[in-house]
């Protein structure tokens, strides 16, 4: 199952970090009996590209793809971070859409 969020402006941003630290924790998850991977994801719509609260999330959201490879396909009894964050990038209302993911 796909879950899609959109963060909007530097609140947004804020909210989409909070999201992949709720996936770290292991709350997104489907099942403990299904074996689909829930997957989450996540678009940017900021003006303004060089907002702190945007870099945060994007570092957060990072580090979280980084730590689900590390732990690969063995996560048996165990709950966190089972969920997939796909970043679909930074769509910008000024005329930008850039993905640097």
């Amino acid at each position: 199952m796909s879950l899609y969020a959109i963060g909007i402006g530097g609140t947004g941003a804020k909210c989409l970090e909070a999201l992949a630290q709720v996936a770290a924790v292991g709350l997104l998850n489907e099942s403990s009996k299904s074996s689909l991977e829930q997957t989450v994801h996540t678009l940017f719509v900021d003006a303004d590209e060089t907002n702190g609260s945007l870099e945060r999330a994007r570092d957060s959201i990072e580090k979280y793809q980084q730590c689900h490879q590390l732990f690969g396909g063995d996560r048996q009894g165990q709950p966190w971070m089972q969920a997939q964050i796909k970043p679909l990038g930074l769509w910008s209302p000024l005329g930008k859409f850039t993905v640097e993911y």
